[in-house]
């Protein structure tokens, strides 16, 4: 998976960055196997690539969460089932280590 962030660099010195709060998450369009190597479905994330595969339409939301909603309350339910000591590990952990 990967993770889209925007950014905005007005000015290099000094350095001057707008960090736009909402983000999304893309998964690869087929799960990975080791004996596929050849399957770029599996390999990479790019909607470019995606679109060709034939289930594309049916599978498209699959691939893409939004991080302030879907993958965010999915990282939720992760941490309170494993006991993790953040409440909201996006706002918590991830998003702060992207600024």
């Amino acid at each position: 998976f990967d993770i889209r962030q925007w950014v905005l660099i007005t000015s290099w010195n000094p350095l001057a960055v707008w960090f736009y709060n909402n983000a999304y998450v893309r998964f690869s369009f087929d799960d990975y196997d080791a004996k596929a190597a050849s399957n770029s479905f599996a390999h990479l994330t790019n909607y470019s690539i995606a679109k060709y595969a034939s289930d594309f339409d049916e599978k498209r939301d699959d691939t893409m969460w939004e991080c302030d909603t879907d993958y965010r309350e999915w990282l939720k339910e992760v941490a309170q089932e494993t006991g993790s000591k953040y409440e909201d590990p996006w706002e918590q952990k991830i998003q702060p280590q992207m600024k």
